[in-house]
């Protein structure tokens, strides 16, 4: 094989280069070959010919693990190379002032996150991203128990890698880490997902996120193969109700609340129809009935609130089996107990659940809280909302197989009517 370093015209050196493309179809893992295109970089500055050589390696099926691995920490050499010759006078700038160091922590930003995507797509070609170290994610509606079931996966974890879910951190994420970069809340998942610093800390860590059924997204999820997913879900009605209650909280953060807050029983069983015929109830039904709809069976599972809260040592043991997390019923019990008293907003941490201004029929982390918050009218509402949107759109019926009581029509709404005078009554004696 010619030593490409010998020559220094560009007729020798692109001769150089079809010849060593052709020993790299012939056998990427010649010891000798890696070796000369590493020489062929240094001799000629990293030129495109010498670079698509290096890709040409990397991307051959052929290339082994150990090879790859070499091929890798070459792209890393050159992609450090290629930042340390960065001239700033040309541009005007003087290395020692102010201006120059700011555009130097933004081309090591961009160096550092290109060495990160090219580690991430090394362990993808190794098979290192194995159900162990792929993130586990969690997709849910907003109000669902997302966040309760996150805290307790992520305690698991915690517990199966002898920590304590009394003192690490949980190894949970509950919002992207992208969010610090913009105003905008963007819940779509990236691929270089597996490069969080949450991930890179702890491997296999939990990331929740209301993550729209979008073919992105699962293209996101098609490419972490080894990962495994839960679909959160809770009763349509319950969630609307809760979700109105999380929109007035929501406005009071930012200080946009309307400055005489909603009260009576009435008023406010107005207020969320108003709310719910916004389009907010299509979104979340659409939301839903994709997810259940569209789900890899193989590597999701179902988990519903209200079996969350009625069996949560049983519903806890499954997900545990899901992820195929070491736990015992002892430890499940612990991690429960923790997570919920963070959760609940009546009798944990955060008593938020008594301030009538956020929830002023009453806390709506319970089960079957629609029964306060609707009215009649909103319940005959929901039923025809449902009813239109299962008769047009194929989702609604995954939504009815896991909610069949929704499915009642005017029955439900004559039940539902009887009790209202008894639920009303009670909603007062809770605020009064």
């Amino acid at each position: 094989m010619t030593d490409p370093t010998g020559y220094q015209s560009d007729a020798v050196m692109a001769g150089v280069e079809v010849q060593l493309s052709s020993l790299i179809d012939q056998n990427p893992n010649d010891p000798k070959i890696l070796q000369a295109v590493e020489k062929l970089l240094g001799a000629t500055d990293g030129s495109a010919g010498a670079m698509r050589l290096l890709f040409q390696l990397y991307l051959h099926s052929g290339l082994c693990e150990g090879s790859r691995g070499i091929v890798t920490a070459i792209i890393v050499k050159m992609i450090r190379h290629n930042a340390g010759l960065f001239d700033p006078r040309p541009l005007g700038l003087d290395p020692a002032q102010q201006s120059f160091k700011m555009i130097y922590r933004g081309l090591k930003h961009h160096l550092d996150q290109a060495v990160d995507e090219i580690d991430l797509l090394a362990r993808f070609q190794n098979g290192e991203m194995d159900e162990r170290v792929s993130p586990k994610f969690i997709v849910a509606i907003p109000k669902s128990g997302s966040s309760l079931l996150g805290m307790c996966l992520g305690g698991m974890i915690a517990l199966t890698r002898g920590g304590s879910p009394a003192k690490d951190p949980f190894l949970f994420r509950g919002y992207p880490a992208w969010w610090s970069l913009g105003a905008t809340h963007d819940w779509d998942l990236r691929p270089e997902i597996g490069m969080d610093p949450l991930f890179k800390r702890f491997p296999g860590g939990v990331y929740k996120g209301h993550i729209a059924p979008s073919e992105k997204n699962f293209a996101v999820l098609g490419l972490y193969k080894a990962s495994r997913y839960l679909v959160v879900i809770r009763d349509p009605r319950d969630q609307i109700a809760a979700a109105y209650c999380d929109s007035i909280r929501a406005r009071q953060r930012v200080g946009k609340a309307d400055n005489e807050a909603v009260t009576g029983v009435e008023a406010v069983q107005a207020d969320l129809l108003r709310y719910m015929q916004s389009g907010k109830l299509l979104d979340n039904l659409t939301f839903v009935g994709k997810w259940l709809m569209m789900r890899d069976h193989a590597r999701s599972m179902v988990v519903t609130f209200e079996r969350l809260l009625a069996e949560p040592e049983t519903v806890l043991g499954e997900v545990a089996q899901h992820f195929q997390l070491d736990v015992n019923a002892a430890q499940i019990r612990e991690v429960y107990a923790r997570a919920s008293g963070m959760t609940d907003r009546v009798s944990g941490q955060d008593t938020s659940g008594h301030d009538t201004t956020i929830y002023p029929l009453g806390w709506t982390g319970r089960v079957r809280v629609w029964q306060t918050y609707f009215s009649d009218e909103a319940t005959a509402a929901f039923e025809r909302s449902f009813g239109g949107f299962s008769e047009m759109c194929p989702w609604g019926r995954s939504i009815r197989e896991m909610y069949p009581e929704i499915d009642r029509g005017s029955e439900a709404i004559l039940q539902v009517s009887g009790r209202k005078g008894e639920a009303n009554a009670e909603a007062l004696r809770s605020v009064g």
